[in-house]
């Protein structure tokens, strides 16, 4: 379980810093942005341009400021939600061990890991499990316990069982 913790918490410092440096390059673009704005407009202050001139050059920039602090909000958003992740795994590793303790019944075990299982009309199978950690399973399912002919291959098998 803790070589499991340590794998998920350098995975998640991954993930964090990455997303650490994409928000200071983002924060580092609006601050240009800016600056470009600030000169745009005290240009058009001392009536160096005109208004629609201003109006014309700043659009653009202002539009890629609006896209820039989207980003970085999405960025917040996903690093909160990895951040959140690692503080669930204690939970895990408790549910893990109070699965293997195995003095609980199967059903209850069941309803501690599965969410949902989902078979649709071609028999395919769909696992969902409560965590993130364990991935869906898709499976189909194979009739495996076929009537069996108990005289061999050359008896026949009758179908009035």
């Amino acid at each position: 379980f803790e070589e499991l913790n340590k794998k998920v918490q350098i995975e998640v410092q991954k993930q964090t810093k990455s997303l650490d440096n994409n928000i200071n390059n983002l924060l580092s673009e609006k601050e240009k942005i800016t600056k470009r704005l600030t000169t745009l407009y005290e240009d058009r202050f001392n009536e160096v341009i005109t208004a629609d001139t201003y109006k014309e050059l700043a659009k653009p920039f202002e539009e890629k400021l609006k896209l820039i602090n989207q980003s970085i909000d999405e960025d917040q958003i996903r690093k909160y939600e990895v951040k959140s992740k690692l503080n669930e795994l204690p939970d895990y590793t408790k549910k893990i061990k109070e699965l293997l303790d195995l003095k609980k019944t199967k059903k209850e075990l069941i309803n501690i890991l599965i969410d949902k299982i989902l078979i649709d009309e071609n028999r395919n199978i769909n696992i969902i499990f409560k965590y993130d950690v364990i991935p869906e399973l898709n499976f189909k399912y194979e009739n495996r316990n076929l009537v069996r002919n108990p005289y061999g291959k050359k008896g026949k098998i009758s179908s009035n069982y």
